[in-house]
């Protein structure tokens, strides 16, 4: 038998690391952190507020795409394996998957530094209560925990009990800031200059303890908020604004109309100012980073 020279083509590569050097190295465990929030911007809050928006008659289905046409019918006429609706509820729980794999591995691998362990515990707290929160409105069941086996192996709870963990996870994310202040390496590498970790704990839980009917907490939660803070998602050429894309770009859905959120007049607030920020005809097309 005559053995032919060869070598091998199977090389590394240094910008996709694996699993395991994600999950068991620091540098690792910073960038899912970026990568999480940077996810939930660009893919999962397109979910969030285009096919919600469709069905609350706020934004129109304009395009002739099957699954917008069936987001825009509504009803009996959106099957439940509609695009749509599967991005919704699978990106979401992306998010809560990211989440989960840093609430286990950081315990571990940041032990020596707890200013960095808890400031990304807190951050993953966060996103995984904005996933869980946000499936428990527009879902009566989901899992808390994700499952990569699936089936059996995901247990569904009714939303009430979606609601009632993230409320959870936020008040441990705020403890766990105000205990140990987030590291000057975290904020530097993670957070940087225009996300406010703590201000957003504290405006989600505004939201969800509003919805679940606990006033004081809301109440004490909106107090302690700093209004001169604010937190934005930041897009660029290679990660662009995915509402500006469908709305511009795409044409998939656009505002229903530029007043009144697309409620009767009779319901509608006058000179209601999210109007112009959210769906006015000056936010589309300058389409902020927000």
């Amino acid at each position: 038998m005559l053995l032919a020279p060869g070598c091998d083509l199977d090389l590394p590569n240094p910008n996709n690391p694996t699993e395991a050097e994600v999950l068991t190295t620091r540098d690792g465990l910073l960038a899912l952190s970026v990568g999480m929030r940077q996810f939930y911007a660009n893919s999962a809050l397109e979910a969030v507020i285009l096919t919600p928006g469709a069905t609350a008659r706020e934004l129109r289905g304009i395009s002739t795409f099957t699954n917008v046409l069936e987001v825009e019918a509504g009803g009996a006429d959106l099957p439940n394996n509609n695009a749509n609706v599967t991005n919704l509820w699978s990106r979401l729980l992306r998010v809560a998957g990211m989440a989960e794999d840093l609430t286990a591995s950081a315990p571990t691998v940041l032990s020596a530094d707890p200013a960095t362990r808890d400031a990304v515990l807190a951050h993953a707290n966060l996103f995984r209560a904005i996933a869980l929160g946000t499936l428990s409105q527009y879902f009566e069941q989901a899992p808390l925990t994700t499952s990569r086996q699936g089936g059996p192996a995901a247990t569904f709870v009714p939303r009430e009990q979606l609601l009632a963990e993230a409320i959870r996870l936020l008040d441990e994310a705020q403890q766990l800031i105000t205990a140990t202040p987030p590291s000057a390496d975290f904020n530097a590498k993670v957070l940087g200059s225009t996300f406010d970790l703590a201000n957003t704990i504290k405006a989600y839980q505004v939201r969800y303890t509003l919805q679940a009917g606990t006033y004081s907490a809301t109440l004490a939660a909106a107090n302690s908020i700093d209004l001169t803070k604010r937190s934005v998602f930041q897009f660029n050429n290679q990660n662009p604004n995915p509402i500006y894309q469908s709305a511009v770009v795409a044409r998939n859905f656009r505002p229903r109309e530029l007043t009144g959120f697309g409620l009767p007049a009779a319901l509608a607030y006058p000179n209601d100012a999210r109007v112009a920020f959210y769906i006015g005809q000056e936010t589309i097309n300058n389409a902020p980073s927000r």
